[in-house]
């Protein structure tokens, strides 16, 4: 369990970035979204307890919420500082609940990889590129530009 536990925290560590490029805020979306999904389908049985796991309250389901916040809060500052240099910056909450949201989507587009299986259609880089488009696209509809695409 430790050993799993270490690996699955690497990979999404690896997955998240350091710092956020704020010309390339597309780019450093997508290559998350494609780093996570990646890990994903590399450890498919390891990834799919994560995901179930999350709803059993229980040792592993403790262990997992609990490395789950802590990604939740270092994507939280992230966001928090990249806002704070944008015109639109958003307040404390909702770039926390910007933060649970980005990573509610990794984790079940991530899911639905897993459920299909190879033959599905979606490839990692493909999932990550439609999601970032989604999510971005969104947020311009919002009222908050993000890039100039």
């Amino acid at each position: 369990l430790d050993r799993e536990e270490e690996r699955l925290i690497a990979a999404v560590q690896e997955a998240l970035p350091q710092s956020l490029d704020l010309d390339d805020i597309d780019g450093v979306m997508q290559a998350a979204y494609e780093a996570f999904f990646t890990a994903a389908l590399s450890n498919p049985a390891s990834w799919r307890v994560v995901f179930e796991a999350q709803r059993i309250d229980d040792e592993i389901g403790e262990r997992i919420v609990k490395a789950r916040e802590m990604f939740v809060e270092q994507l939280h500052a992230l966001l928090a500082h990249y806002f704070a240099g944008q015109q639109a910056a958003l307040a404390w909450r909702e770039s926390r609940l910007f933060a649970e949201n980005l990573i509610a989507l990794a984790e079940n587009n991530a899911a639905m990889l897993l459920k299909q299986g190879a033959d599905g259609g979606w490839t990692a880089a493909e999932l990550a590129h439609s999601v970032t488009r989604f999510v971005l696209q969104g947020w311009h509809l919002a009222g908050t530009p993000v890039s100039e695409a």
